[in-house]
């Protein structure tokens, strides 16, 4: 009888081909020019992480600052007579 369970060893590539090898490349080949490597190689997620924190810190100054600009409350002193 056939086990219902069998075990089969998957090869993984040694290494997967990033945009920079398949596409950039690519486009570097036709063009005769040798590929070169990428700005940020090696670096892990130390870029994604930047990009994260400049996120953060751009959206709490643009929340903080339009929260400010529409809790203004009006100058009853100037006599604005369109106000409610």
């Amino acid at each position: 009888m056939k086990s219902l369970y069998t075990t089969t060893t998957l090869e993984a590539p040694e290494k997967w081909a990033g945009i920079d090898e398949t596409v950039v490349g690519k486009f570097a080949a036709d063009a005769g020019r040798p590929p070169t490597s990428g700005m940020f190689d090696g670096m892990g997620d130390l870029p994604l992480l930047m990009f994260l924190l400049a996120g953060l810190v751009g959206g709490f100054a643009l929340g903080y600052f339009y929260h400010g600009y529409l809790s203004q409350a009006p100058n009853p002193t100037k006599g604005d007579s369109d106000v409610v």
